[in-house]
This record gives structure tokens, sequence and C-alpha cells, in this order.
């Protein structure tokens, strides 16, 4: 595939898998077995569809940046979510109540592609800002 097919196909997965929660759409993009590197560890995508996004969550996400070169793309992002009440946030010092508050985080997603379908992905996200919005983390005084 091109280096343009795969930011389209980029471009897809944040927009109808991550923004609108299709299912479907992240089947169709990933190879079945694909590895998804996220902190605090990591997700294999199985040939079964991953459970649905939790009820009256929502995602907004902001592409920055979209860059491609050979198999890889890359995207500079900001995610906007509003968890339902109850939700939860996976991060590396565990799992956090969100209470159902709105937070936003920057990240940069690598996808590598193989045969048009991503195959691995790797994410490094600002995690500390959404402990801080959701005051689970307090800046020290003066800072």
């Amino acid at each position: 595939m091109s280096v343009e097919a795969n930011k389209a196909a980029a471009r897809r997965f944040v927009e109808e898998a991550l923004d609108g929660g299709d299912v479907q759409a992240l089947q169709e993009l990933f190879l079945p077995g694909a590895v998804r590197h996220f902190p605090p560890g990591d997700v294999r995508v199985e040939p079964t569809p991953p459970a649905p996004r939790p009820a009256g969550m929502t995602m907004k996400t902001e592409i920055h940046h979209l860059f491609g070169e050979g198999d890889f793309v890359t995207i500079h992002l900001t995610h906007h979510v509003t968890y339902a009440p109850g939700g939860r946030f996976r991060s590396r010092i565990g799992i956090v109540d969100t209470g159902g508050q709105t937070v936003e985080w920057n990240a940069m997603a690598i996808l590598q592609f193989k045969d048009g379908k991503i195959a691995e992905e790797w994410v490094v996200r600002d995690e500390l800002q959404v402990l801080e919005q959701l005051g689970i983390v307090k800046p020290i005084s003066g800072a």
C-alpha cells in the first residue's frame, strides 16, 4: 500500500474506530493478532470483536500532524473524552475512577502497516495531564 493509503487508513482509525466507537472499523483496520502497545500494557487484537465502548462515553480527537514514511504513520493528536459516570481510565498507576468527568490529553501514536492493515501500534500519552485533571495528582505548590 502507498503512504497516502496508509495515512487515509490512520485517519479512518481515529475518526471511525476511536471517535466513532465503531468496532467493525477496528476489526477491518487491524490485522488479527496485531499488538497495540499502551501504557500500562499491551493489547492484542483478536479475531473476535472487542467489547464496545462504555455507554455514555464520548471521544473527539484533534489530529495536529499526520506523517507517513514507508510502512509507518505517526499521528500527533489531542483526545477530548467525556466519561460516563462510573467510567475508568487505565494508567501506569492503575485503574482510576473518572467520575463522569471530561478530560483531554496529548498523545503520539505510531502505526505500522502490513498488507494495508495495521500490524502494530505504539502509543505515548500524557497520563500526568489526565491524572491532574481527575484530581489524582496535585501539582507541588509554587511549581
